[in-house]
């Protein structure tokens, strides 16, 4: 169960530098040229989108993990 732990927790640091290092550039996009922009959009919407979906996949899973344990640790033993 450690072993789990420690890769979701690495998928959410994952996700968290895929949103840190893409969000703020997504904010200041110019849509002059209109196929650039688009492209630059989605190769900056794509991360951010998978780094939240890496962030929330993570805790919900570590959380399930967690709730497993305790449910298992309460079960009496014959």
């Amino acid at each position: 169960m450690k072993i789990a732990i420690i890769l979701y927790l690495l998928g959410i640091l994952i996700g968290i530098y895929a949103v840190w290092n893409n969000l703020p550039a997504l904010f200041t996009l110019n849509f002059s040229d209109f196929t650039l922009g688009v492209a630059r959009f989605l190769m900056l919407a794509i991360p951010v989108g998978v780094g939240f979906f890496l962030i929330y996949m993570g805790i919900l899973n570590i959380k399930e993990l967690i709730q497993k344990e305790k449910k298992g640790a309460k079960r009496p033993s014959n």
